[in-house]
């Protein structure tokens, strides 16, 4: 009965412990430094540190109210190696689509998820332009066209 008692006092109260451990930042150093893929990524990191990529995303976006400092101290340090890798993806990008190292379509997919795109706005001061209608009648029937 006391074995039941104490696995209830160890639970986790936010629901499954974390997979989190103080030695990925050295691992995602090591990952960012000697890339064995063509660009770091997300995808590539969460192979290595053997969790879903999810996890990472979702490890990127916890806010620093919602960590548990104490218990993980160097939280913060890890969501800083994201961030680096982030960067080093792009800057990546960047340079090899600029200096044509790169295939294009491939700097420009990477770089989208960057937000960095071509876009073309067809807008007036941030409102849609709207088209002119033009109205013909036909002069011996009475008809009308419409032209937009």
């Amino acid at each position: 009965m006391a074995e039941i008692e104490n696995k209830e006092k160890e639970k986790n109260p936010g629901g499954r412990p974390t997979k989190y451990k103080p030695e990925m930042i050295g691992q995602a150093k090591a990952y960012i430094k000697n890339c064995p893929d063509f660009v770091p990524s997300l995808v590539g990191l969460a192979m290595e540190l053997e969790i879903g990529e999810s996890t990472l995303t979702a490890w990127k976006a916890l806010d620093a109210d919602s960590l548990d400092v104490e218990k993980y101290p160097d939280f913060a340090n890890f969501q800083g190696m994201l961030e680096r890798l982030h960067n080093f993806q792009k800057r990546s990008a960047l340079n090899g689509g600029a200096n044509g190292k790169w295939n294009s379509t491939i700097a420009k997919l990477i770089l989208a998820d960057h937000g960095m795109y071509d876009k073309y706005d067809h807008t007036t001061k941030g409102e849609k332009i709207t088209p002119t209608i033009m109205v013909f009648k036909g002069k011996d029937d009475n008809t009308e066209q419409t032209v937009s």
